[in-house]
């Protein structure tokens, strides 16, 4: 996982897997979970707090080809916080 921004700076989680003839269908089906995820979530999460698929990147064709050894595929996730959960829950108490 990386942190990345957009053209607007909002802040975004980049997953990078590598996809070979023996792990492509394991690969394809993380980024379907991905996809069925972002589907649910904008049907019914209307605060926007579960990450979502916004873009899937292919070095090479979305079909794995088995005439190279390996291709990348990147899934863009939003919204994203660069934030700890101690900067969410605040300063510690010094009482």
């Amino acid at each position: 996982m990386f942190l990345g921004t957009n053209v607007q700076g909002e802040v975004a989680a980049v997953k990078i897997m590598e996809r070979t003839s023996k792990n492509y269908s394991f690969v394809d089906a993380k980024v379907r979970i991905c996809e069925e995820v972002t589907a649910f979530a904008e049907r019914s999460d209307e605060g926007g707090r579960i990450l979502r698929a916004v873009e899937v990147l292919y070095s090479g064709d979305k079909k794995f080809s088995f005439t190279v050894a390996l291709d990348n595929v990147a899934i863009v996730l939003q919204p994203m916080t660069p934030r700890t959960l101690a900067d969410i829950c605040g300063a510690k108490s010094k009482g």
